[in-house]
């Protein structure tokens, strides 16, 4: 093998090992790059939770490659005795009974990759899209993801030379490291897009009279943070839109274990939940009405502003119907009004 095709053939290798590291599939633990073995036969070796091993052997060849041949390297794959499953990774033409007669030895042969590196490439960059989607990462640059992927192939080059195993988390670490230096709005989106606020009751607080202006609301929130990282909440946001009117509440203060203090920004710690309960109050400005409300159908809309993100998210609408019940009913003592977004009808 010459100069150019040994080069062609060690950037294939760490292309297919960037790829199954991305899939999703692919619950691995640890991975090696030419591991140490009876008789080299093994070029990529992965760990799995439970001890269990995969190894693979990648050939490539411009030439087409016969069911001899992988016949012959699966056979010998198979008795280096390195792994619990064997996989022959197979680069450039190949015969069809390759495929319909596989497996040889018990060792699989899954279906070829191309033997131009630029197209694997594009393939590892479409394979860091899905990956970060996972992560809840919205879509980086073309340039960027090429970028990850030239650079953790350069760090899997590094490790062969040294028989070094990485892990899941050094894997993983590394993607995140780059994403936050090249590309930092990108986590914060991803910060954000972890937070979940659940919201199904407002609390119509009581009235000493009917010429009151508008009710004071009060709205229970579970804030769910499933991400990795402290999300910070710093504002909230009711509109209402009924009948000739549209209001808009900002939060006063809010309840949490038992006792009310000022409204500010709130911590969610990763993996955790809070329990709060803001008081929205009217507030007035240009277009937005504060006094009385009126009876008919009004559309409650909850918005969040996290930090980091650059627009607050809507959390949640309903549609509650106000009848002079309920006007009655607030006089001296608050009524709660369960709202639902499901409507079994």
């Amino acid at each position: 093998m010459g100069g150019r095709e040994a080069i062609r053939g060690f950037s294939i290798q760490t292309f297919v090992v960037v790829l199954d590291a991305l899939r999703d599939a692919n619950d691995w633990s640890e991975v090696q790059v030419e591991p140490d073995s009876a008789n080299d036969k093994v070029d990529i070796l992965w760990k799995y939770p439970g001890g269990r091993k995969r190894a693979q052997q990648v050939k490539s060849s411009k030439n087409q490659i016969t069911k001899g041949d992988a016949v012959r390297w699966c056979a010998q794959l198979a008795a280096e005795k390195a792994a619990d499953e064997y996989q022959l990774i197979l680069s450039g033409p190949i015969a069809q009974a390759v495929l319909d007669d596989q497996p040889f030895s018990g060792v699989m042969v899954p279906t070829p990759l191309s033997l131009d590196t630029i197209a694997l490439l594009e393939q590892a960059c479409t394979k860091v899209d899905l990956y970060l989607e996972r992560k809840g990462i919205t879509r980086l640059p073309h340039s960027i993801r090429e970028a990850i992927v030239n650079v953790v192939s350069a760090r899997l080059t590094d490790g062969a030379l040294i028989g070094k195993w990485f892990t899941r988390d050094e894997f993983d670490g590394w993607i995140v490291q780059l994403v936050t230096a090249a590309y930092p709005q990108a986590i914060a989106h991803a910060l954000t897009a972890n937070c979940e606020i659940l919201w199904n009751e407002v609390i119509f607080a009581a009235q000493k009279r009917l010429a009151d202006d508008a009710f004071r609301l009060d709205c229970p929130l579970s804030i769910v943070n499933g991400g990795p990282a402290v999300a910070i909440l710093d504002g909230l946001a009711l509109t209402i839109v009924g009948p000739g009117l549209e209001m808009r509440y900002l939060p006063s203060l809010f309840a949490e274990g038992g006792e009310e203090r000022s409204f500010g920004s709130i911590a969610i710690l990763p993996n955790s939940s809070k329990e709060v309960t803001p008081v929205f109050l009217p507030s007035s400005g240009s277009g937005f009405w504060t006094s009385r409300w009126q009876q008919g159908t009004h559309k409650f809309t909850l918005w969040a502003k996290f930090r980091g993100a650059p627009e607050p998210r809507q959390v949640s609408e309903f549609e509650i119907d106000v009848a002079p019940s309920h006007f009655q009913a607030l006089i001296g003592k608050p009524v709660a009004q369960r709202l639902s977004p499901f409507n079994f009808d």
